[in-house]
């Protein structure tokens, strides 16, 4: 009885437990807790409704992210976290993660889970407020996670009630410039006994000097990430307490040790006594001396990464013997020696960084025996010896960077046999050679390829090269000209760069040579015209070749693609193109060019810009001519022998410097169907010839000199009347009429333009330090010479076109002029009638510079074209002048400006905003010197201020942008960009303070003023609008969170951001640079713009979307304000393009002579980058390198 007492008992106990384990599925959760998480949702954003199933109605415990006890039903878990992980994104899983961010407050609702052990609001944006007090009273808390959710500020002490906690994550965003939550202390984390888990990193623990004595009394501790914490030091400590420690992060901090080690090395000793540590990460801070050899205690290593550092010393043997260690990144140090044959015994090593050291000598055979590795990066030593043949039995390599050494012999197939799975190889600016058989098929798809290797002799049979649109960088081997029977070679669009090797004119039998889109350099070689004599298709398009166009290409009888557009070319046009046979007769061959190779026929193709749109031709390519000469350099007038080409179906000749008149020949050329001369110098009249070329259907004769009456015919009044624009044409497409039946013109035949019968050009040429008129003459508008030379210098002279209504009323005047000695006895109503008709500011300016009297008139007038192309204004020359070079003359005027002697400037609204010698802070005129002051320096509330040294509070403000000219309004704002921080601040005319803008964001880069706000952007790319107007308190408000396209995560580039208006739409700009960081403070820091991308904001839909365009317009930026312009309408502007300044302050100041180097014009169509000045000592200044300036009366 007693024994089947105890079974029944044994059985009910079983039950129980197991009751108790499985839960009741059936369970609910407490109304009490439903109703406290829908006044939770009620204050949260959620733009993605990702917490729909949050109704009113049903059981809470369903809820997406709500977790109940399975036996009790209470609410135990919120896991709300964003379901894309940050860490691991795709460029459109981006936009996803920005979407499913929940936001707004933190309802106290929370408080009443009280049964809540787990919460995770991970990766939301909760808008910069604090982190909630009700956090701190939720006791039972086991873990919580609030890391990436846009909690900023003091973190709370209360934090340390939580005495439960197990895992607490309060990191930032690693992509933030700075940290958002800070500490005073940290000495309520010794309330948590229990903590296992603790990430901190990205939090400013600057003012923590306590935090390794408080985190050391956590014994419970297994991971602690403290990385980019701003660390300074590492306090003083006899012996750690937290010996359970797996995981310790410091990586970021620049830190360095304090104590009396006894070691050379900066790592304390105390450290080596963690002997369960399985992750040491230190990189990026400023260890020193050799690599402690008591990390040799340290054996359980998984992961030790101390790349970063300044460690000199060689590889101790000791570290070998980690046979555990799967992760050992030394990577950026001083190492030197050579790499022991003992790193065979690594055998579980997945990834080995060496590279950036001084490591010598040979890879061990050994290295095979790291039979599990998959990155392999031993890049920038000085290794040498042969590469041996088993590194290709590392089946499991996926990364191989063997670049910048000095590697020999050669390298065979053998090296690659088991590499299937290598996707990036760098083995470029090494001695070895790679030889290969020619039927060879690598085992491996690269992602990244580098230099072209050099071994091409041993793929002599090649009929055809095609390795376009790669990452292909470096110099064209000279072993390529070992291929004797290649017919076509395609590089187009890659990063090669160099001269052409000498040994291409072996390639006799070259049909294609398709080099465009790279970085090419020197001039045209001479040996193509005599050597590759077969050439059908030649293209050198956007490279850096210069010099004059070579006559020996002439001797390409064959060729019908000529594509040299967009390089530095100069010289004249030769006289012998008439000798390109194939584009002086009709192309009616059906035959499709192509190659027979093994697998089939190749059908060569070529591609071309044409008609403004790019084309790829293939079985068509044998009908198809072009010549293709447009952005160069080239001088002098259009060969009348071009006009032989018969056959030319396409021709552009644009933005060069040609002059003189178009062939009156062009008419013989019938199979044109797109000719482009916009650009150029060309005067005269338009060939009546013109009128018989029946296929046109794109013509651009644009921004040239070009007068008279535009020629009839049914296909030249069809087309756009853009074609015309920037002449003194009339006549349809344009709405100017020709008067009197003549054929020369009235001003500018703008489309759909108001303008007067009288119309008036003029041109002075004007000393604007001497004041002094130089040349001018007029005639009347029939042509008929009412001219009176005023100047002593006749070749200077220029032309006034007036019109005919005009002659009437000022030639009572005009007569009287020629025996006038005194220019400023000019009646005022002649004055105001020229002044109100000049066309450019450069115009406008050398009017105002000739007198008083007539400067007087000037600025009565008050001159209102729409902005004008910017001047850049260069350094100070001396102690009193300024000057400043005109993009569209290409003249340098000089100014006297004894206010900016000294000073920091900045340009807006054809202003500059400066600060002086004593930090008083003006806004200046640089053509009329008005100043007007601003408030002093010493007002912007700024607690640090007082404490920066002299040179740092020159360099206070950043930025300065005008909403409007003081010229035209004086409601006008100032904004700046100031203090370290780079906030926001502002002041309106007669203000005594600046007024800061009250922001949770911070290092903004660039401000814009946009439908009657200001615009911001930070170094995150976070838009915000600030709201200045109104009785509250200025503040901004974010308007467009970052794109990850937009930030980009460069590893080691940096990017500047600029928000700018453009035709009506707000674009943002990332500019990348590519640098190397010095070794020591001392050394220099090199930079360079490598590139750009545009976007453009929605700011309705909040949306962003990459611009691959600018069509006709151009963006200035640099330290000025930004700024858009169409490009056609200004001599000397190319469209689609970005023209930059050199505005980085953090990488200049490390010159003695300052910044002024990166400067030039990016084309948004090729990548590439010309100057727009030369840059020389003169453009060099640390205080105000060179900037934009509209300029403005």
């Amino acid at each position: 009885m007693e024994k089947s007492t105890r079974v029944v008992v044994f059985l009910l106990f079983g039950f129980l437990t197991l009751a108790i384990c499985s839960g009741d599925s059936d369970v609910v959760c407490f109304e009490r807790e439903r109703q406290a998480l829908l006044r939770f949702k009620q204050d949260l954003k959620d733009p993605s409704n990702r917490l729909f199933s949050w109704a009113s109605e049903g059981d809470c415990c369903s809820w997406t992210g709500v977790h109940c006890d399975n036996l009790t039903g209470h609410v135990i878990k919120l896991q709300l976290r964003n379901p894309y992980d940050s860490d691991h994104l795709s460029d459109d899983e981006f936009e996803a993660y920005e979407r499913f961010k929940l936001g707004g407050e933190i309802n106290p609702s929370l408080v009443e889970l009280k049964h809540l052990n787990y919460l995770d609001l991970s990766q939301n944006d909760f808008g910069g407020i604090p982190i909630p007090k009700i956090f701190g009273s939720m006791v039972n808390l086991r873990y919580l996670n609030l890391s990436e959710a846009g909690f900023e500020g003091m973190i709370l002490h209360q934090l340390g009630n939580l005495s439960n906690l197990h895992y607490l994550s309060l990191r930032g965003p690693y992509w933030y410039p700075e940290a958002k939550l800070t500490v005073e202390n940290l000495q309520w984390l010794s309330n948590l006994s229990s903590l296992q888990h603790l990430d901190m990193s990205q939090v400013n623990l600057n003012k923590a000097s306590d935090w390794l004595q408080v985190t050391n009394m956590l014994t419970s501790l297994l991971e602690l990430h403290l990385s980019y914490c701003e660390l300074q030091v590492i306090p003083p400590l006899s012996y750690f307490n937290f010996t359970s420690l797996s995981i310790l992060d410091l990586s970021g901090n620049r830190v360095f040790d304090v104590s009396d080690n006894g070691l050379n090395s900066s790592i304390p000793h105390s450290l080596f006594s963690l002997n369960g540590l399985s992750y040491l990460i230190l990189l990026g801070n400023n260890f020193r001396g050799p690599i402690p050899l008591a990390l040799q205690n340290m054996t359980g290593q998984r992961v030790l990464e101390l790349s970063g550092n300044y460690f000199n010393s060689i590889i101790p043997d000791e570290l070998y013997n980690f046979s555990s260690l799967e992760i050992l990144s030394l990577s950026h140090n001083n190492l030197q020696g050579t790499i022991s044959s003992a790193i065979g015994n690594m055998t579980s090593l997945t990834f080995l960084g060496l590279s950036y050291n001084d490591l010598e000598g040979g890879l061990p055979r050994s290295i095979v025996n790291l039979c599990n590795l998959q990155v392999l990066s031993l890049a920038s030593n000085r290794l040498n010896k042969t590469i041996p043949e088993r590194l290709g039995q590392l089946s499991k390599l996926e990364e191989l960077y063997i670049s910048d050494n000095f590697f020999e012999g050669v390298v065979s197939e053998a090296h690659f046999a088991n590499l299937k799975r290598l996707n990036f190889l760098l083995a470029s600016s090494n001695s070895s050679v790679m030889k290969v058989g020619s039927d060879w098929i690598p085992p491996f798809q690269l992602t990244y390829i580098g230099d072209i290797p050099d071994c091409w002799m041993n793929w002599q049979s090649l009929t055809m090269v095609k390795l376009g649109n790669n990452n292909l960088t470096g110099n064209l081997p000279s072993s390529m000209g070992s291929l004797s029977g290649l017919k076509s070679l395609h590089l187009r669009n890659n990063s090669l760069s160099g001269k052409l090797p000498m040994s291409l004119q072996n390639c006799k039998e070259l049909l294609t040579m398709d080099l465009g889109g790279n970085q090419f350099s020197g001039n045209i070689p001479t040996w193509i015209g005599k050597s590759l004599s077969r050439l059908i298709v030649l293209s050198f398009r956007a490279n850096k070749f210069n010099g004059d166009i070579p006559r020996e290409l002439c001797h390409l009888y064959s060729l019908q693609i000529l594509d040299l557009a967009h390089n530095k070319l100069s010289g004249t046009m030769s006289r012998c193109f008439n000798n390109f046979s194939a584009m002086a007769t009709k192309q009616n061959s059906s035959e499709v060019l192509s190659y027979y190779i093994y697998f089939g026929e190749f059908v060569e193709t070529a591609i071309l810009m044409t008609k403004g749109r790019e084309f790829e031709y293939g079985n068509t390519l044998t009908l198809v001519t072009s010549m293709d000469l447009s952005g160069n350099i080239l001088s002098g007038e259009i060969s009348e022998e071009i006009t032989s080409l018969l056959g030319l179906r396409s021709l552009n000749l644009s933005d060069n410097r040609l002059t003189g008149k178009i062939p009156e020949k062009i008419g013989n050329m019938g199979l044109l169907e797109s000719l482009d001369f916009s650009r150029n110098q060309l005067s005269g009249v338009i060939p009546g010839s013109l009128s018989s070329l029946s296929f046109l259907s794109h013509l651009n004769l644009s921004y040239n000199s070009l007068t008279g009456k535009i020629p009839t015919s049914t296909q030249l009044q069809s087309l756009n009347a853009s074609s015309f624009l920037g002449n003194n044409l009339c006549g349809p497409p344009l709405t100017e009429n020709c008067t009197g039946g003549q054929d020369l013109t009235p001003n500018h035949g703008g489309v759909g333009e108001d303008k007067d019968d009288d119309k008036f050009e003029l041109s002075f040429f004007v000393s604007m330090a001497l004041g002094d008129l130089i040349a001018c003459d007029l005639i009347n508008g029939e042509a008929k010479l009412a001219s009176l030379v005023l100047c002593s210098a006749p070749h200077l002279c220029s032309r006034i076109n007036v019109g005919e209504g005009a002659m009437n009323d000022v030639s009572t005047h005009l007569f009287q002029v020629d025996q006038m000695a005194n220019w400023s006895e000019l009646q005022k109503d002649l004055l105001g009638f020229i002044a109100k008709r000049l066309i450019t500011y450069e115009d406008f300016v050398a009017f105002s510079g000739v007198c008083s009297s007539w400067r007087l008139v000037a600025m009565n007038v008050n001159f209102t074209r729409s902005i004008g192309i910017p001047w850049l204004m260069l350094v100070q020359k001396d102690s009193d002048t300024r000057r400043f070079f005109s993009l569209s003359k290409g003249l340098v005027h000089e100014r006297t400006l004894t206010e900016t002697r000294d000073t920091k400037c900045w340009g807006s609204q054809g202003w500059l905003i400066t600060i002086g010698e004593f930090l008083n802070i003006n806004l200046l005129n640089p053509l009329t010197r008005l100043q007007i002051q601003l408030p002093h320096q010493c007002t912007f509330k700024d607690k640090d201020l007082g404490h920066s040294s002299f040179h740092t509070q020159k360099f206070y403000i950043i930025k300065a942008i005008l909403s409007s000219s003081p010229s035209c309004t004086s409601n006008y704002v100032v904004m700046v960009i100031h203090s370290e921080k780079s906030k926001l601040a502002f002041a309106r005319p007669g203000d005594k303070t600046w007024t800061t803008i009250n922001s949770r964001f911070a290092r903004f880069s660039d401000v814009a003023f946009f439908r009657g706000q200001f615009y911001a952007i930070n170094l995150s790319g976070a838009v915000v609008a600030c709201d200045i107007e109104g009785p509250n308190p200025a503040k901004a408000r974010l308007v467009a969170k970052a794109s990850r396209k937009l930030i980009g995560f460069y590893m080691k580039l940096r990017r500047n951001l600029y928000i700018v208006e453009s035709s009506g739409e707000l674009l943002v700009v990332s500019r990348v640079l590519t640098k190397s960081e010095p070794v020591e403070i001392s050394r220099t820091i090199y930079y360079q713009t490598i590139g750009f991308r545009v976007f453009s904001l929605d700011l309705v839909k909040r949306k962003w979307a990459e611009v691959k365009s600018l069509g006709e317009r151009a963006l200035f930026l640099g330290d000025s304000s930004s700024m858009s312009i169409v490009a056609s309408h200004y001599l000397g502007c190319q469209p689609n393009c970005i023209y930059f300044t050199d505005d980085s302050y953090g990488y200049y100041s490390y010159y003695s002579d300052g910044g002024g180097k990166d400067m030039g014009i990016f084309n948004m169509e090729d990548k590439s980058i010309k100057p727009h000045y030369r840059i020389d000592p003169s453009c060099l200044c640390k205080l105000a390198p060179p900037m934009w300036v509209v300029p403005s009366l």
